[in-house]
């Protein structure tokens, strides 16, 4: 029901010559990818703990990330699929 974990929040493609302040729409999406993190996490029965430790992360950073409050790496958001048994894309 949840689609994988980076297709959560899909902005509107700008426009030739719009210029779209990176931080509004960082901001927005990182809150969106907490969101749905938390929700496929809670889904598959795991705590932020467990989470992180199966992701090789903090247990503060799954709960940084949760929040909007850190930028994942591509490599840290593909070990937090393989954790949840998700896709990427």
């Amino acid at each position: 029901p949840y689609g994988s974990i980076c297709t959560i929040y899909k902005l509107p493609r700008p426009r030739r010559g719009d210029t779209v302040p990176p931080m509004d729409g960082d901001a927005a999406l990182l809150k969106a990818f907490g969101l749905m993190l938390q929700a496929r996490r809670k889904q598959v029965g795991l705590s932020q703990g467990k989470l992180a430790v199966d992701a090789d992360v903090n247990r503060s950073y799954i709960a940084k990330l949760e929040l909007g409050k850190n930028r994942p790496t591509l490599s840290v958001m593909h070990r937090l699929a393989l954790a949840l048994n998700d896709d990427l894309v």
